[in-house]
C-alpha cells in the first residue's frame, strides 16, 4: 500500500510538473510582442471599378472600348484580382516588375498572359515569372516581410507583417487614453485630467517615446521610417499639445503597428496622413531582394522564391 502511495505521489509531482511547463510555454507565446500571425491571401471579387464616371482626361478605364479616357473620361479604381511577376524591357534594358491583374479583365489574362502584358499594360517583350500572386500574399522585401494589398500609380501598397502586441501596463494606459477621448466626445469639451487617475501629460509623453522605441526597432524602422521620423521632429510639439490631441495621437498611433492597412490620422502633429503608408514601386529590380513566401496554415512552414532570379 505504501509502495501504492509513492508510485502515485510520484506520478501527480510529474503531472504538476509537465502542466506547470505547458503553461509557462503558454504564457511565453502568449505575452509575446511580436506574435506569428497568419493570413489567407485570397483573389478580389466584387465591384470592377469606381461607378462614378471622371470627366475627361481622368480615369484608368475607358468607358468603353476605343473611347480615350483623354477625350471621353472614364472609371477610376479599377479593381485588382491579383498580380503577375513579370519580366519585361524598359529602354531596352531587362527588369522586373509586379504588376496588377485586374478584375474585369481576368477571362482574357487566363486565356493568354503575355498577350495581356503586351495590349493592357503596354509591356516590351514580357517574360512571365509568376502568372498569380495573390492579394495578401507574403513577401520578404530587403529582408521585411510584407503583404501586398493594393496599388496606387506605379507603386504597390503593402501591409506589415508585424504584429505588435502591447504590454499590460501600455495597454492599460492606451485603454484609458480611449475612454477618456469618448468622454470628451460626449462632453464636447477637452475635459482636465483631474477625474482620470493615472492620466497625465508626462505619462503621455513616455508612451510617446514607447512608441519611437518600439519603430526604431529593425522590423519597424525598415518600413515605417517616415513615421518615426515625424514623430522624433515633432517631439516638442506633442509636448505642448492639449490632452485630447495628446490622447488622439497616441490612440491612432497603434494602428502602425497592426497588420492591416489602417494608417495613424496623426495630421495634427505633421500636417500630413500619409506618414504610416507602406509602398513600393511595382519595378522590382533595383531591390536587394524580394522573395515571395508560401507558407502554412500556422505560419511554421514556408517555402521561399526569389522573385528577382527571374
Amino acid at each position: 500500500m505504501e509502495e501504492y502511495r509513492n508510485r502515485t505521489s510520484n506520478h501527480e509531482e510529474n503531472v504538476h510538473d509537465i502542466l506547470s511547463g505547458s503553461f509557462q510555454t503558454v504564457y511565453k507565446y502568449v505575452y509575446k510582442n511580436n506574435p506569428i500571425v497568419t493570413f489567407v491571401p485570397f483573389q478580389q471579387k466584387g465591384v470592377l471599378f469606381n461607378l462614378q464616371l471622371m470627366k475627361k482626361g481622368k480615369g484608368q478605364l475607358p468607358i468603353k472600348n476605343g473611347k480615350d479616357v483623354n477625350k471621353y473620361g472614364g472609371y477610376n479604381k479599377v479593381t485588382g484580382a491579383f498580380y503577375c511577376v513579370v519580366g519585361h524591357e524598359v529602354n531596352n534594358k531587362k527588369v522586373i516588375s509586379i504588376m496588377p491583374v485586374y478584375a474585369y479583365l481576368v477571362n482574357e489574362y487566363s486565356r493568354d498572359p503575355i498577350k495581356y502584358c503586351e495590349d493592357v499594360l503596354n509591356l516590351k517583350n514580357p517574360k512571365m515569372i509568376v502568372e498569380k500572386v495573390l492579394n495578401g500574399a507574403l513577401l520578404e522585401i530587403n529582408g521585411s516581410r510584407v503583404m501586398i494589398t493594393g496599388r496606387t500609380g506605379s507603386r504597390n501598397v503593402y501591409k506589415h507583417a508585424y504584429e505588435f502586441v502591447a504590454d499590460n501596463e501600455h495597454s492599460a494606459y492606451l485603454k484609458k487614453l480611449s475612454k477618456y477621448i469618448d468622454r470628451c466626445v460626449v462632453e464636447k469639451d477637452v475635459l482636465p485630467y483631474d477625474n482620470f487617475l493615472e492620466l497625465s501629460k508626462e505619462s503621455n509623453l513616455e508612451i510617446y517615446d514607447w512608441f519611437i522605441h518600439r519603430l526604431s526597432t529593425n522590423i519597424y524602422a525598415n518600413l515605417l521610417k517616415n513615421l518615426l521620423n515625424d514623430l522624433e521632429k515633432y517631439r516638442d510639439k506633442f509636448s505642448k499639445m492639449d490632452n485630447l490631441l495628446q490622447a488622439k495621437i497616441l490612440v491612432e498611433l497603434l494602428k502602425a503597428f497592426k497588420c492591416d492597412r489602417q494608417c495613424p490620422s496623426i495630421k495634427e502633429l505633421n500636417g500630413n496622413q500619409t506618414s504610416g503608408i507602406i509602398n513600393f514601386n511595382s519595378t522590382i529590380s533595383s531591390m536587394k531582394s524580394v522573395i515571395l513566401i508560401h507558407q502554412s496554415v500556422t505560419g511554421l512552414f514556408e517555402v521561399k522564391q526569389d522573385l528577382l532570379k527571374g
